[in-house]
């Protein structure tokens, strides 16, 4: 029998998606409740108004984020490159989970969860520098890769590829474009004697799942 916090969590995942293409300003109540497919009394005794909907689900992407795992115990370059393609599928699942206007109302209306909301984002943005910073200290990464320019790098591509319009007009589905951006940083920034061991790594299901959320979000637009 599902307890009430894996009831709740069906329901904020059954919404979440929804609210990250489209924003929540201007949802109602009645709204939210269809698309979570429950009555709003239903929605009511779960989390007591909409704002109890809205910051549900921002813990769950603040506990998302906080729980990213980037790799700080290595000083191999071998290590380096075999953490690279699930540090790579992090970051896209991790970049594929807001949008602007999502960021819009959740700074108008909700000031203070906001600001934890940046803060979070901040605090992975420093993990992921740490560790091209590390990397390219061993000599897995490039000498002349710049870490923070390759954290805003993915902050500005990934969500701009990743849109209707992108893929109409590169001809490419979500997959390749996924695998093609992948391909594009390794040849940017692991030096080429450890590009192989970086392919090697991938596993055959790699990217999959982020596909999977990315082709669901696209068709919401």
């Amino acid at each position: 029998m599902i307890d009430k916090e894996e009831r709740k969590l069906q329901m904020i995942m059954s919404v979440q998606e929804n609210v990250i293409v489209h924003g929540f300003a201007g949802i109602k109540v009645d709204e939210l409740a269809k698309i979570m497919h429950v009555s709003r009394a239903k929605l009511y005794q779960y989390f007591g108004s909409k704002d109890g909907v809205i910051t549900a689900m921002v813990q769950r992407y603040l506990d998302f984020v906080a729980d990213l795992r980037v790799p700080t115990d290595i000083a191999e370059p071998t290590a380096f490159a075999a953490a690279l393609p699930k540090v790579f599928t992090a970051n896209i699942a991790y970049l594929g989970t807001t949008t602007t206007v999502f960021l819009r109302d959740l700074k108008q209306d909700y000031p203070v969860l906001y600001q934890q909301f940046m803060r979070v984002r901040h605090d992975y943005s420093q993990r992921l520098q740490q560790f091209y910073q590390d990397g390219q200290a061993v000599g897995c990464f490039s000498a002349t890769l710049l870490p923070q320019l390759m954290v805003l790098q993915d902050q500005q591509i990934i969500p701009a590829m990743l849109t209707r319009e992108f893929l109409l007009s590169s001809d490419q589905t979500v997959a390749g474009l996924i695998t093609g951006y992948f391909d594009q940083v390794v040849q940017e920034i692991v030096v080429p004697a450890h590009q192989a061991a970086v392919h090697q790594a991938v596993a055959p299901n790699q990217f999959d799942r982020v596909v999977a959320t990315y082709s669901r979000l696209l068709m919401l637009r």
